[in-house]
């Protein structure tokens, strides 16, 4: 596979991030007769299968390890995966329970609430902060890509078998519920539903295209042909013109395929180091956003803003304010940060 940088895929990563943003915010667009939110970005939480399937593929095109040492290898692996997702998240996930939790609530929830969210196990509900929930599928599919290293060669078999066990044939022999009377039965039913869950088959075509990507051989125009029809397809399901059974799965798998074909060919065109800059921090924003939209409003009426929270200009203030919060978390905790703790390890 070639390893020309995906210039296509990073801005895609960006536009992922930020349409999750504009989907958790598109309220204060809804302030009008016009529901101009839904009308824009009531399916903007389609950035998180973009998110998945993209994730799927970095971890085929980033698999190179070169040491015979598997364990090695696995050990490397997991320690990359938890530096690159742990530390931005731990710190916005406490800086959450600083300014927004309640700590009567926090109080009753109890502390393995709190332990299981830093762990990315299962609650049945929703993290503290709430995006996080998609973590504990991300940690997931790390934690059996990382087993999968065990098995070299077969590695992609390994993969593909288990989470086809795992999706379709557990649910088909899984007991009808689980006692929600006992702690053990009613954690083992959120387990089930993790590994079960039919949004973990992003991640595998991910994989998928990442397997299939050097054996196939397209021309320009071919290529071409794909990126114009995978886009055009992306935006009329986007805005509600079709829909089918796993539309999500086949329409951004799709795109990326189609993306990823084009970054990996002699195509050139040329990249604005802007939008590829957004997909450098769209961790950032996937992660701050919801604290600004839930404080925001609480600090504009307290200082005495509270008629600006009411008008559409407010969802552009929360979107700006979030990409230069981002900004200063990607420079500061991912890349800084980051490096010193990988220094470290």
């Amino acid at each position: 596979m070639s390893n020309k940088k995906l210039h296509n895929l990073q801005i895609l990563r960006g536009i992922a991030a930020l349409l999750v943003c504009c989907y958790h915010a598109k309220s204060f667009l809804n302030t009008t007769n016009i529901k101009f939110g839904d009308l824009l970005f009531k399916k903007g939480s389609i950035g998180v299968p973009l998110f998945f399937i993209l994730s799927g593929f970095i971890m085929v095109y980033t698999n190179n390890f070169t040491s015979k040492n598997t364990l090695k290898n696995v050990k490397t692996f997991f320690l990359k995966r938890i530096v690159r997702v742990v530390p931005l998240y731990y710190f916005l996930t406490i800086l959450f329970f600083l300014l927004v939790t309640n700590y009567n609530d926090l109080l009753n929830d109890g502390a393995m609430r709190i332990i299981k969210t830093f762990l990315f196990i299962p609650t049945g509900g929703y993290p503290p902060l709430y995006v996080g929930w998609t973590l504990n599928y991300e940690m997931f599919f790390y934690l059996i890509f990382g087993i999968s290293l065990f098995f070299k060669k077969n590695q992609y078999v390994f993969l593909y078998v288990f989470f086809a066990i795992s999706v379709f044939i557990i649910p088909l022999i899984r007991e009808h519920h689980f006692s929600i009377n006992s702690k053990n039965g009613y954690d083992a039913k959120n387990y089930l539903d993790l590994i079960t869950h039919p949004i973990l088959l992003q991640f595998v075509l991910g994989v998928f295209i990442g397997n299939i990507l050097p054996i196939i051989k397209l021309n320009n125009s071919l290529i071409k042909k794909y990126v114009i029809t995978s886009i055009s397809l992306f935006i009329l399901y986007y805005f509600n013109l079709f829909n089918f059974i796993l539309s999500d799965l086949v329409v951004c798998g799709f795109l990326v395929f189609s993306l990823i074909t084009l970054d990996q060919s002699n195509i050139t065109l040329k990249s604005s180091k802007t939008l590829i800059y957004f997909g450098d921090i769209s961790y950032s924003i996937y992660l701050v956003h919801p604290i600004l939209i839930i404080c925001l409003p609480k600090l504009f009426t307290t200082i005495g803003l509270f008629y600006l929270v009411d008008t559409m200009l407010f969802f552009f203030i929360v979107l700006t304010l979030t990409i230069l919060s981002a900004i200063i978390l990607y420079e500061i905790i991912e890349k800084r940060l980051t490096s010193f703790i990988r220094r470290l390890l």
